[in-house]
């Protein structure tokens, strides 16, 4: 299995967020041992999309769909801002 943080586990919630929308808490429904992790809403997230960081709390997933200018994250809930806008 691909290494992913240790609040990547099923059941566990998380804040999702997208360009223009309000967040969202969402919880994990699926990870497969590829790391494909998908939420409740049905999006999901590669460990291509995980940010780099020196902690697991501080890392998070987030993908940019550069035709629409939407950007899509989930990071852990509760987790400290990084001052990007979170």
């Amino acid at each position: 299995m691909i290494w992913l943080p240790d609040w990547v586990k099923v059941g566990a919630p998380v804040r999702f967020r997208m360009t223009g929308r309000d967040d969202a808490e969402c919880i994990i429904t699926a990870v497969t041992s590829t790391g494909r992790v998908t939420l409740c809403n049905g999006e999901c997230f590669s460990p291509t999309h995980l940010t780099p960081g020196s902690r697991d709390a501080a890392r998070y997933f987030e993908k940019l769909n550069r035709l629409s200018g939407v950007t899509k994250s989930a990071r852990a809930v509760g987790a400290v801002s990084s001052g990007r806008g979170w």
